[in-house]
């Protein structure tokens, strides 16, 4: 943790030394010509890391599509009304300026560098391509037809969109590209990598596990496509057990976990887990429901419908409250339920059953947050006691494995293992179709479905209306959040 707390220390003492040292007469103190490069590696890194679960509305909504939380007090999100808040612009925009944009100008100066080492430039040039393909890829599951060839060019203020399949392609070719370049035990970006601490090895799993997501999402679009870069992504080695890309808050503000920071220094208590997943977990039997949810305040809130207030209804577990709590980009349990997933469709280089892989991705999960209550509990859970809980839990009739409703299984399991990973979960979601979700007239939906993508932001269709409009056109002449993405395929 001070480790951590260090690295953003130094970030910002050598940001501020650049204002406070003695400079020519004509360069203006206020304006630094250029900021070091692992400033900006960093910067990026910590709003992606926040950026991919937050708890704030105003920037992304997909804990309530997905189900996992509920609002108290209003319920303009949790219906779908994007046009509220602007949500779509908001998450456009901080993706765009406080994450791509960041990651391109530190790629910029790596490149205009002359390096004594000439493997860490490519080292670092690799990390920072990769952590851009995992921001593109969540922009383009999110929106569809993006902003891309022309996206990042400071002078181009009405980039044009460009197709959604041929980002996705050109983003896994990226991955392949950066996977080749990486070299094992040579330096890249240190203490300023927030994720690996400049681990080349980590970042090639980082990478392959990427591109075996990425390549399983496209299994019932083009399955010959997805094989081949699912294979690929396999033959260079995913995560294992106890692997992952983790992005670990601080316990000082502002750098803490956005539930630390929404309900502990904002004061809000309008968000709650939400009746559909608590009443999945109960209905298991699952040993997950004592590390995720309290149900020491009251019941469940129901999704949509306000029924009673903050203080009557189910809370988070204290974990979640938590200022240096963390969010998970990706990790060993998501591998195992993709393993899982390519078993069960056949023809993909996986040794071992569907039913294996399932099994172990459950396991993992249970086993994750089970130690995560017990870090910020101190409460002590015995390995037996665990194992028991494992074993018990994967006897059940309802959790076995079906092999001939495989989509269900795996899907009702991977939602629950999502949990707090609401961006990935959603578009996993958006290809195994489960849990399947109820839809009552007193919820007040916008729509009789869950989104299946975002509609562009407002400002789109009045600042770059041409590309907007030409966008629009392309993925069926309608801006609807109820216009299914090229690959999920119904």
């Amino acid at each position: 943790m001070m480790k951590t707390i260090s690295k953003i220390s130094i970030i910002f003492l050598i940001i501020v030394g650049m204002f406070s040292c003695e400079l020519p007469d004509n360069v203006d103190p206020k304006s630094p010509r250029q900021v070091p490069t692992e400033a900006l590696f960093t910067n990026a890194q910590r709003y992606l890391g926040d950026y991919i679960g937050t708890m704030n509305y105003n920037i992304q909504v997909n804990h309530f599509l997905v189900r996992y939380w509920t609002e108290v007090t209003y319920l303009t999100e949790v219906r779908y009304d994007f046009a509220d808040r602007s949500i779509p612009d908001t998450w456009w925009d901080v993706m765009y300026r406080n994450v791509l944009t960041d990651f391109e100008e530190a790629k910029k100066q790596v490149n205009n560098t002359t390096f004594a080492n000439e493997a860490k430039k490519k080292n670092q040039l690799a990390m920072i391509d990769i952590s851009q393909v995992y921001a593109w890829h969540v922009l383009v599951e999110t929106f569809g037809n993006i902003p891309y060839s022309e996206a990042l060019d400071p002078d181009n203020s009405t980039p044009k969109y460009d197709d959604a399949e041929t980002i996705y392609r050109d983003l896994l070719s990226r991955l392949t590209t950066d996977i080749n370049r990486l070299t094992s035990g040579e330096p890249s970006f240190g203490d300023n990598d927030l994720i690996f601490n400049g681990d080349p090895d980590k970042w090639r799993k980082f990478a392959a596990s990427l591109k075996f997501r990425m390549a399983m999402r496209l299994a019932d679009y083009d399955k010959t496509y997805s094989v081949e870069q699912a294979n690929a992504a396999l033959s260079t080695g995913v995560f294992e057990e106890g692997e992952g890309a983790i992005f670990q808050f601080t316990s000082t503000p502002p750098h803490v976990h956005s539930i630390y920071q929404w309900f502990e220094i904002d004061g809000r208590t309008d968000v709650v887990p939400t009746k559909p997943f608590v009443d999945s977990l109960a209905s298991l039997n699952d040993p997950r429901m004592k590390y995720l949810v309290d149900t020491s305040f009251g019941p469940p809130q129901p999704y949509a419908i306000q029924v009673n207030k903050y203080a009557e209804v189910a809370h988070f577990q204290k974990q979640f409250f938590e200022p240096n709590f963390e969010n998970v980009f990706t990790d060993y349990a998501e591998m195992e339920f993709l393993k899982a997933e390519a078993a069960a469709r056949g023809g993909y280089n996986v040794s071992g059953t569907a039913e294996a892989h399932y099994e172990n991705a459950i396991e993992a999960s249970i086993r994750y947050w089970a130690h995560n209550y017990e870090k910020f509990t101190g409460e002590t859970i015995s390995e037996s006691d665990l194992q028991t809980k494992v074993n018990d839990y994967l006897a059940q009739d309802a959790v076995q494995y079906d092999a001939n409703n495989w989509k269900k299984s795996i899907g009702i399991q991977k939602w629950i293992a999502l949990y707090n990973r609401p961006t990935e979960s959603w578009a996993s979601w958006r290809v195994l179709e489960h849990p399947q979700f109820d839809f009552t007239e007193d919820m007040g939906t916008l729509y009789q479905q869950v989104p299946v993508r975002y509609p562009y932001p407002f400002s789109e269709s009045r600042l770059n209306t041409s590309n907007y409009n030409s966008a629009v056109e392309a993925m069926g002449g309608e801006d609807s959040p109820t216009v299914n993405l090229f690959w999920d395929v119904e």
